[in-house]
């Protein structure tokens, strides 16, 4: 059994995405949830019409959150030699950035997901159910498979560890 490089494995383009059906039944779940809450606040079973208003506000954004959820999820992340981005060739994160990736279970990482540590605070932002960062940190996964996570950290981690071995900035 040959063991691939980091060059190897990047020259394939890993690439994670969430399945049809991973989309498709997180989506269902969070759109029932905000139809059942519409239903509840409109029948006006609350013990006070503040709380019918708010139940109808949570139901109504858990729809639109099930909209972002849903178009969210057709994206994918792709490794390149220069470091994370998405299906559309924009950067998330450049490899230069990162300092050590972390699936610790212990650590605040997403569902079967992975945790990037970057050099420098980076831009919020958010794709549901594909990844997010905040401050020095990045979160990977939460509706992708496991093994594709899992083989992107591992590819990601083995392409920092030979950039400090060959001392490169960055580490």
């Amino acid at each position: 059994m040959t063991t691939a490089m980091p060059q190897d494995i990047v020259a394939r383009g890993p690439t994670i995405a969430p399945s049809p059906v991973r989309r498709a039944v997180t989506t269902g779940l969070i759109a029932a949830t905000g139809l059942l809450m519409i239903w509840l606040g409109a029948r006006g079973l609350s013990a006070s019409p503040a709380a019918g208003g708010a139940t109808l506000a949570l139901g109504i954004a858990a729809l639109v959150a099930a909209r972002a959820v849903w178009r969210g999820m057709r994206g994918a992340l792709v490794l390149t030699p220069q470091g994370l981005t998405d299906d559309r060739g924009r950067m998330i994160c450049p490899l230069a950035e990162i300092e050590r990736v972390d699936t610790g279970i212990l650590s605040l990482r997403p569902s079967g997901g992975f945790l990037l540590h970057l050099a420098r605070p980076a831009p919020p932002g958010w794709v549901p159910g594909l990844w997010w960062r905040r401050g020095r940190r990045m979160g990977v996964g939460g509706a992708v498979a496991r093994a594709e996570a899992r083989a992107m950290a591992e590819a990601i981690a083995a392409m920092v560890a030979s950039r400090a071995a060959a001392g490169e900035p960055g580490t």
